[in-house]
């Protein structure tokens, strides 16, 4: 994948971790491409190093949840549960229309951070 179109953090309860939520667009009307990708690294990890693919936990294609109080967010939702858990809450209602890819991984590349995941609508 080439450049990042942007990244979200989401720093642990003791600031020792972040989550981070890389984005990957591209294409236009005739060929839209959109790739999510979280990873979970200690705080100190550079930006430009946040988003390798052996540090994911969660991998797939942009999603949103199904429509709630008239409003419709992004999947997926990150939270931090603790100082050593992340849960994570992602849609498959797109993969109604075309089959979808999704990659999870229950635990960070260090070992350190259990990860928990909820599939929603």
């Amino acid at each position: 994948m080439g450049e990042a179109d942007g990244a979200t953090f989401v720093t642990s309860p003791n600031g020792s971790f972040k989550a981070v939520l890389t984005t990957w667009t591209s294409g236009g009307a005739i060929s839209p491409y959109c790739y999510d990708r979280l990873t979970v690294v200690p705080v100190g990890v550079p930006t430009d190093k946040t988003s390798a693919s052996d540090m994911a936990v969660f991998e797939a294609e942009c999603a949103t949840f199904a429509l709630r109080d008239g409003m419709i967010e992004n999947s997926p939702s990150i939270t931090w549960e603790g100082d050593e858990k992340l849960k994570v809450k992602f849609s498959i209602s797109g993969s109604a229309l075309e089959p979808a890819t999704v990659k999870l991984r229950k635990q960070d590349a260090s070992g350190r951070i259990a990860v928990g995941f909820e599939v929603q609508p």
